[in-house]
């Protein structure tokens, strides 16, 4: 859930770089022989190419190795490991790929952890136009909500509102229920119209939640709504 005015409100709610979902990804890679990446070097005004060779093993235990960093707190350190996967993942899966998106995405959470919402929100945009472009309709509403969590930390309430909205719509268009994101969305609209004073409107989107919540989690099970 999204801070009141930056600080966390009602039922110890969570500011909106902890409550993200810090998203990993598994890779079956088939290629074992080391890849040389080109580097290039600006010199002088000119470009000098050169190659540096990994092996495509290296990127998911370097992968799981950010994701932990970012889990524990290590901001700064989960993002040195993911811009040193951005070059390895852009060569090996392609430019425009699901794979680089992720590697974006993620790397977006940790500038936004950092409180570094400008960089934040270029990563954020980066890894929405390939995600538009190969039509991953989760991915697109899961960076949505990052994107507009950045925009609402920086007070710009009107920008992040129809961005958590494309995010709720573009998950509730889902062929299979993605209930964790659809909540976190809906408990962020709910904050965000707290904040300007849309009381009406912070009402019906916890409502919502709150309604998902008991739908989801059957009768005689508590509600984590307390927890958040």
């Amino acid at each position: 859930m999204l801070p009141h005015n930056n600080y966390p409100i009602g039922n110890g709610a969570l500011c909106a770089v902890l409550s993200l979902v810090i998203r990993g990804f598994m890779m079956k890679l088939s290629l074992r022989m080391p890849v040389l990446l080109l580097v290039f070097l600006f010199t002088s005004g000119f470009v000098v190419a050169t190659e540096i060779a990994f092996d495509p093993q290296e990127i998911p235990p370097l992968n799981e190795r950010a994701l932990l960093a970012h889990q524990q707190g290590d901001y700064r350190q989960a993002a040195r490991l993911y811009q040193q996967l951005l070059p390895m993942v852009a060569q090996h899966f392609g430019e425009q790929s699901r794979e680089r998106a992720l590697i974006l995405s993620s790397l977006a959470d940790t500038q936004l952890s950092l409180r570094q919402y400008l960089q934040a929100e270029e990563y954020y945009q980066a890894a929405l136009v390939i995600l538009q472009a190969i039509a991953d309709g989760r991915g697109q509403a899961i960076v949505l909500n990052g994107l507009a969590a950045s925009l609402y930390l920086r007070r710009q309430y009107g920008k992040a509102e129809p961005l958590f909205k494309q995010a709720l719509e573009l998950l509730e268009q889902l062929p299979a229920p993605d209930v964790q994101n659809r909540l976190l969305v809906l408990d962020n609209l709910a904050s965000l119209y707290k904040t300007i004073r849309r009381n009406n409107l912070a009402e019906e989107y916890q409502s919502r939640a709150n309604l998902l919540r008991q739908v989801t989690q059957g009768p005689g099970q508590p509600a984590d709504s307390q927890s958040r």
